[in-house]
């Protein structure tokens, strides 16, 4: 005789979803019992009228109490949970249908993996190995008040872990609006629980994540750590926990820390799908683009692969369902447009949206790539197709505009976002691009209200501090955009291109000492090539003019002297070079710098006059000078 099997639910106002959820194991099961904790919808009808045996349960402040009172009803030789939130299509029913077919008497429990859909906002969505089914047997019962688990007491039973290819969906984070209540709420619980285990590391791990999830990442941290110290590479939390910890530390700046975590988590898992993912971000914010794109590459199949390398079975997983894919792609197309490769980016981003139809930034990669090769009826195909996306109509407004901006259509993009702007006035990106129109246009009067609204939107844009700071300059107002300048270092304090115009304006206002602490600040701090390469250029020139202006001409020459050795073509800072020399009488150091300024064909007219004021200086009226050699005061 086949064993009998029970479907077990707890519920609580799910009358939107249970049909749909009983509808797609209709049949399949020889009980179903639903345990409800509160309903005050027609949650109990619909259970009843589609076969279940409803039962009361004043809700406990427990999930694990609520579940051991459905098994409690159930009297199925084997057990099944679902939520009413979850659903089987067709397929996988199908194979539900042959799992339980086939059971026996054997002591055993079966995985199957829940596909949390994606929500309407991020899009992100998640695969997690549950154990769904196992033996009725008074030894297993959930435990934890929420995040509640059966598999600690399948282990301790004994009982054998088979994994399936069984796929439930499961739809209850679609809805973004409730996931706070859920995260106060799981809060509550996870402090409770902890009172009775203190030392708990599954207890830690789920608290540590719900402070994160909160945005309380100093809170979160702590218990990471505590959970972490007592977390073996083998459970299924560990890898999870190095991401969390590396995600806290770089929510709260640390990058060290959260550097040093996500290297700790890849030596312990290595093919962790989310610590790779999460290694690619940290290499890339650490300006190591090349071990970035290792670690995004090799969470792509292989060229001759129609699939991502699968995950060693028996490994319980949870991970981001994009990690393999789009995710991945995506980040690769960013690095690829960074490097100079916009075929390449391209690619990247059109993969990502046959991986991902739906997967808004990639069609956002995309426009900008087509707005920055002026690529104009691409560019409108992809502007209309998220016009009709409301989760993004804003930035499509927004894109359109800039392609207004593109063409100087000025009264047009003005007129886009000015529109934009009153259906969503506390939107930053049309403040931002319209200040850009408006400069553009050459309407000044009309730009610095909005770049002073950007900013009190967005104390963050630092773009914006650096317009609003070069605008008041412009319109001779030197104090006010001296202290623009310095509003934006406090809410910007990491941007050097800030700190560079900052310095400019000090020593314009006479600060040289405020200065030059800053210029020098940025030439510690700035190495690479392109934007620090040109930082570094110009904090050398304002250091040198600043020490001339000062009469320190040997520190001034020193300056320019290291300008010349990195930009050996700035045919300004030769000349200046040469004055200097030239004032301080270094006749041998002047000779070389003259004779190649001198060099030039024809000789512009600066330079001749350069060359007249040392021949009068050296006394020697017209009389030309030895090549490579200026003459010295009193010598023909």
């Amino acid at each position: 005789m086949p064993p009998r099997t029970s479907l077990t639910m707890i519920v609580k106002n799910e009358a939107p979803t249970l049909p749909v959820c009983l509808d797609s194991v209709r049949g399949l099961l020889h009980e179903v019992i639903v345990v409800d904790t509160g309903s005050s919808d027609s949650t109990r009808e619909i259970a009843a009228e589609n076969g279940a045996r409803v039962v009361d349960f004043p809700w406990p402040d427990s999930f694990a109490a609520a579940r051991n009172e459905a098994i409690r009803h159930a009297t199925g030789d084997w057990l099944l949970w679902l939520d009413a939130d979850d659903r089987l299509d067709a397929s996988n029913r199908d194979k539900l249908g042959t799992l339980l077919a086939s059971l026996s008497a054997d002591n055993a429990a079966y995985v199957m993996k829940c596909f949390c859909l994606p929500d309407h906002i991020s899009g992100r969505s998640a695969v997690v190995d549950h154990v769904r089914l196992f033996r009725n047997h008074p030894e297993l019962r959930w435990e934890y008040r929420v995040h509640e688990q059966i598999l600690p007491a399948v282990h301790r039973a004994g009982h054998i872990v088979r994994f399936t290819d069984i796929i439930i969906e499961h739809t209850g984070y679609q809805n973004p609006s409730l996931q706070q209540q859920k995260l106060e709420r799981n809060l509550r619980l996870l402090k409770l629980d902890l009172m009775d285990r203190p030392d708990d590391l599954f207890l830690l791990f789920n608290l540590g994540w719900a402070y994160a999830d909160l945005g309380r990442f100093a809170e979160a941290v702590p218990l990471l750590q505590r959970s972490l110290q007592h977390s073996h590479p083998a459970d299924s939390i560990t890898p999870k926990l190095y991401v969390l910890l590396a995600q806290c530390h770089r929510h709260l700046r640390q990058s060290a820390e959260a550097w040093a975590a996500c290297q700790a988590g890849c030596a312990r898992c290595p093919d962790d799908a989310e610590l790779l993912f999460l290694k690619g971000q940290l290499s890339h914010e650490r300006g190591d683009r090349a071990v970035a794109r290792s670690c995004w590459l090799r969470l792509l199949p292989a060229s001759n692969d129609t699939q991502a390398p699968p995950v060693p079975n028996g490994v319980f997983t949870s991970v981001d369902a994009g990690l393999r894919g789009h995710l991945a792609r995506h980040h690769l197309a960013v690095l690829s447009r960074e490097e100079g490769r916009p075929d390449e980016a391209e690619g990247h981003w059109q993969a990502a949206l046959a991986d991902a139809p739906d997967f808004q930034p990639a069609r956002l990669g995309l426009a900008e790539l087509y707005l920055q090769q002026g690529r104009f009826s691409h560019l409108d195909q992809l502007i209309d197709q998220l016009r009709r996306d409301p989760r993004v109509n804003g930035d499509a407004a927004v894109l359109q505009a800039r392609a207004h901006l593109a063409r100087q259509d000025f009264a047009a993009a003005r007129q886009l976002l000015e529109e934009t702007i009153r259906q969503a006035p506390q939107a930053v990106s049309p403040h931002v691009v319209l200040s850009h129109v408006l400069l553009q246009a050459g309407d000044e009067a009309a730009a610095e209200p909005v770049l002073l609204r950007v900013v009190e939107l967005d104390p963050r844009q630092a773009e914006s501090w650096r317009n609003l700071a070069v605008l008041l300059r412009r319109r001779g107002r030197l104090r006010e955009a001296i202290t623009a300048a310095q509003s934006g270092r406090v809410h910007c304090p990491h941007d050097p291109d800030l700190l560079l115009l900052y310095a400019a304006l000090l020593r314009e206002g006479g600060a040289a000492v405020n200065a030059e602490a800053c210029l020098l600040r940025l030439l510690e701090g700035d190495s690479g090539d392109g934007p620090a390469r040109r930082r570094r250029l110009a904090a050398r020139h304002h250091l040198a003019l600043l020490c001339r202006d000062q009469g320190r001409l040997p520190e001034a020459a020193g300056h320019w002297r290291s300008l010349l050795a990195e930009e050996p073509s700035d045919r300004a800072a030769w000349l200046r070079l040469a004055e200097c020399y030239l004032a301080l009488g270094r006749w041998d150091d002047l000779g070389p710098v003259l004779a190649r300024l001198e060099g030039e064909s024809p000789p512009s007219l600066d330079v001749l006059l350069l060359s007249a004021r040392v021949r009068l200086a050296a006394g020697v009226g017209e009389l030309p000078a030895p090549a490579g050699r200026c003459p010295r005061p009193g010598t023909g």
